[in-house]
């Protein structure tokens, strides 16, 4: 289960300190919407044809027609082979989206599904531009049936060339896909992903799912804490390729036992709209609560349980992403001690159920121990 919430607009910033253990908590306000970069592929095999491609043109030009004039936009559409509709991105003037609109709605279902070339042809299609962000809104009913149909080198090809520059948000659409494949697309690069049923229903729900997830305020994110406050090597991640509206964002660590000063400085520092934006926060710590609670550092705390959580959601998608086998050993591993240590199920871990019941004549005995492995695609 995933809990989505948004935050006040109001909100700053909040630190919370328990058993050595801190969270930070960042979600400014007041920013403007930087713009954004989009390519969106459309899926026009044959198997689209009907409602699923009638209902993904309607809501693509209804996304194209809420974009700001100073976002850029581009579109792949692909069957057997992958196609842009221009050869680099366009400004989303009402003249440009116009002639999108016109081609869109002459696109016809034909053909196989050649997923693997829509998503190498659109990600290579972005240049590292500075207060842009980059994202790609991939739409199909299907399976790759043309080209590399291996779902895990699909993903693997196209996180490597995104490299966590690119955001990828995928839209499933009808129940005759390869969910798996979408999901870990989006999970392996900062993006999310939706099922929705072929209905008529189907363009409104596409529409509400990229005006809720793809609303960038900052992006290029870093945020430091001072290094002779915090534990660094205990640090979850601080590189973020955006910060959207509505969304915070959590820096957990460890606070060093040396700590001589009563203060943590945090430096966050992002792309805004009008130029490079910085933050700097002092937060008083609170020195004798911190003693206090310390006694008890052996029974895990909420935040040491928060801290834990990231840091293996951090693990997790370098297990993803990494290129080096080497790399990828130690994320696991680290994943394993903390995995062990907190009692979280994860990508490297299984779940030991002993089954027991009672017999005929009363007594107590163990059916089975069953190991349920956790997914590693998903």
């Amino acid at each position: 289960m995933e809990l989505r919430y948004t935050v006040s607009k109001s909100s700053s910033d909040v630190l919370q300190t328990e058993n050595s253990y801190f969270a930070y908590y960042f979600s400014p306000g007041g920013l403007l919407p930087i713009p954004k970069q989009t390519i969106f592929i459309i899926d026009i095999s044959g198997s689209m044809a009907g409602t699923k491609l009638m209902q993904t043109k309607s809501g693509i030009i209804a996304i194209l027609r809420s974009l700001p004039i100073d976002d850029k936009f581009n579109i792949v559409t692909f069957a057997n082979n992958a196609y842009k509709w221009k050869p680099d991105f366009v400004f989303a003037s009402k003249k440009q989206i116009t002639s999108a609109s016109r081609f869109i709605n002459m696109l016809h279902p034909h053909g196989g599904t050649n997923i693997k070339e829509a998503l190498i042809v659109a990600a290579k299609s972005f240049k590292d531009v500075q207060r842009i962000y980059r994202s790609i809104v991939f739409l199909t009913d299907g399976v790759p049936s043309v080209g590399s149909t291996d779902s895990a080198r699909i993903t693997t090809s196209v996180t490597n060339i995104c490299r966590d520059r690119i955001a990828i948000f995928c839209i499933g659409i009808g129940n005759e896909l390869d969910e798996s494949l979408l999901r870990n697309l989006a999970r392996n690069n900062r993006g999310r992903y939706s099922q929705i049923e072929a209905s008529d229903k189907a363009s409104d729900e596409m529409r509400t799912f990229f005006q809720d997830n793809i609303k960038p305020i900052l992006c290029d994110v870093n945020i430091i804490s001072d290094q002779e406050v915090v534990v660094n090597s205990t640090l979850t991640r601080s590189n973020f390729l955006a910060y959207m509206d509505g969304q915070e964002i959590l820096v957990a660590g460890m606070i060093s036992d040396r700590l001589k000063q009563p203060f943590l400085n945090v430096t966050i520092s992002g792309e805004g709209k009008d130029g490079k934006k910085i933050f700097l926060v002092k937060n008083r710590l609170n020195l004798v609560d911190m003693k206090r609670t310390k006694r008890n550092i052996d029974d895990n705390g909420v935040l040491e349980r928060l801290w834990a959580f990231t840091k293996i959601k951090d693990l997790s998608h370098q297990l993803r992403t990494r290129r080096s086998a080497y790399e990828k050993s130690i994320s696991a591993s680290r994943m394993l001690q903390l995995s062990h240590k907190y009692g979280f199920l994860t990508p490297v871990t299984t779940l030991s159920l002993p089954l027991s019941g009672k017999s005929d004549d009363g007594g107590d005995f163990i059916i089975s121990n069953i190991q349920l492995p956790t997914a590693r695609g998903r």
